[in-house]
């Protein structure tokens, strides 16, 4: 069975390019994550507001699922 797990993450400061060096480091992670929707903003005092939701997949052990149901 997979299950998935859903992280909205909100982020503010920083520039265009360091959120795109932090969207490839999230690429190239080891779990699996999925960019669902990315929002941002440069209204912030502290500079530009970022808002993603990601969703991540885990695996339940056959034991675990039968307990579950």
């Amino acid at each position: 069975n997979i299950r998935l797990v859903n992280i909205n993450l909100n982020l503010t400061g920083g520039d265009y390019l360091s959120f795109k060096k932090f969207l490839d480091r999230l690429e190239k992670n080891m779990r699996l994550l999925d960019v669902v929707s990315i929002d941002f903003s440069a209204s912030s005092a502290q500079g530009t507001d970022y808002s993603l939701v990601l969703m991540t997949y885990y695996l339940i052990s056959p034991d675990t699922a039968y307990e579950n149901n």
